[in-house]
């Protein structure tokens, strides 16, 4: 097994997703940064987001009490010195039952 499908099989049979982890405090996150991608979502869609940011990260399942994972991926202010171990990848599915090509 290569990594990926031990990583599905943990996820299916413990029902990890490890981007729901919450790992930092929402004072980690840049609201700068996050402010920045809610004008580019406004002006792309003209749609009505909320100016409280931590509404809209609640809203979009990014933290809770804490931030989690996923957040401090996207709009961190420090994501490397949070989650070291993190890795990023991007991929592309060619059809809906294939695997991704990255």
């Amino acid at each position: 097994m290569d990594r990926d499908e031990i990583v599905s099989l943990l996820r299916k049979v413990y029902e990890i997703s490890y981007e729901n982890v919450e790992v930092a405090s929402i004072e980690d996150i840049d609201f700068n940064k996050f402010r920045s991608f809610t004008n580019k979502v406004r002006e792309a869609r003209s749609s009505l987001i909320p100016n409280n940011e931590t509404i809209v990260l609640r809203n979009l399942g990014l933290v809770n009490d804490k931030a989690k994972l996923a957040a401090v991926m996207l709009f961190g202010k420090s994501p490397q010195a949070l989650a070291p171990w993190a890795v990023v990848k991007i991929g592309k599915f060619l059809a809906e039952d294939s695997r991704p090509v990255f």
